[in-house]
């Protein structure tokens, strides 16, 4: 390999005959993973907007397992959140609280989610009884409290198809 010319180019030579170095960058790929597989959810051609809540959360969970110290993981989570606060919209809430794939999660007692559904389906349905009967069937179908959503095939659908496919209020 030639040597060379430059000191920039000499103290890049030396950065990778340096095993930290690699150390750090293989580091920083293992925190970046989470972010890039985030960024494939959202740019995908799939309809994806109930996607992102649940992609979001689970790249701020990784984040505990790959950084170790805390200080640095609260900084580092801190940009994540701020930057998914500037992105996020009641919309969000209400696709994940509706997506069949996460009827079994915890979205349903997370304050932040259930607020924005709230927002929404207040912004959309003005008659507070409708709301009531939306927000019963959808109790139904998250329990299987209703005979129509209890079957195995309602519940095998709920892994398998699409909430737009699947849902259909009133």
């Amino acid at each position: 390999m030639p040597e060379a010319s430059t000191s920039e180019g000499k103290h890049f030579r030396r950065l990778t005959d340096d095993a930290t170095w690699w150390g750090n960058i293989s580091h920083i790929v293992d925190i970046v993973h989470p972010l890039v597989h985030l960024v494939k959810v959202v740019d995908s051609m799939e309809p994806c907007i109930s996607k992102v809540y649940e992609a979001m959360d689970r790249t701020i969970e990784s984040l505990k397992t790959l950084v170790k110290d805390n200080d640095r993981y609260e900084e580092i989570a801190a940009i994540y959140v701020n930057r998914w606060n500037a992105y996020y919209s009641p919309l969000h809430g209400a696709a994940y609280m509706l997506d069949p794939e996460f009827q079994d999660k915890k979205q349903y007692a997370d304050p932040e989610v259930a607020n924005r559904w709230r927002i929404i389906l207040e912004r959309l349905i003005l008659d507070s009884a409708t709301r009531r009967v939306i927000r019963d069937q959808l109790f139904k179908y998250r329990t299987g409290k209703d005979a129509s959503y209890a079957c195995a095939d309602a519940q095998e659908d709920r892994l398998r198809v699409g909430a737009a496919k699947n849902i259909c209020i009133m």
